[in-house]
């Protein structure tokens, strides 16, 4: 049976509700999917700049601890060096003593005295040997650390670039 003037015009009255509903309701969802899609990126930038913070806090930790070392390497440096001129003070003395007992014409006591000076110098040769390679090692250290802090500032650098290519839509992360 057809529908009276009244029926018909409450169901297009319910049609267009049930449209306008319906756009409400697409309206709503890409509202909210705009609003996770915002989140999403500022929960990106938020990981991006705290992975940038680790980076640098790790970068420093590593630079106070290779300071630190090296400060170490100096100070031995240094005691090496102090041991040295003990040494070699001490066959400076020898030399002079063997020097007196020459000219007191002791010969035995002059031998006695030159083995101990060159026992003694053997010493000084070795302790000069030995800080000769320290040296070499910490020159290579110190190279290694130079290294090193070029490399993490040329990460510095290219850091930005991948967070930018990340918040301006390289990382994904939908929309309508």
């Amino acid at each position: 049976p057809p529908l009276s003037k009244q029926e018909a015009a409450q169901l297009r009255a319910r049609e267009r509700e049930a449209r306008e509903m319906a756009a409400r309701a697409t309206k709503l969802a890409v509202q909210q999917q705009r609003q996770q899609a915002k989140e999403a990126e500022r929960l990106l930038r938020e990981q991006a700049k705290a992975a940038e913070r680790l980076a640098r806090d790790e970068a420093k930790r590593q630079l106070k601890e290779e300071a630190r070392r090296l400060k170490e390497a100096e100070r031995r440096l240094r005691e090496e060096a102090k041991a040295e001129e003990r040494e070699a003070r001490e066959v400076t003395r020898c030399l002079l003593d063997l020097l007196r007992v020459v000219e007191a014409g002791a010969a035995r006591e002059a031998r006695l005295v030159a083995a101990e000076t060159v026992r003694l110098q053997a010493r000084a040769d070795k302790a000069r040997r030995a800080a000769e390679r320290t040296a070499e090692r910490e020159a290579r250290d110190a190279d290694e650390a130079r290294r090193l802090e070029e490399a993490r500032r040329r990460r510095r650098e290219r850091a930005p670039l991948v967070y930018a290519s990340l918040s301006l839509g390289g990382g994904g992360g939908g929309g309508a």
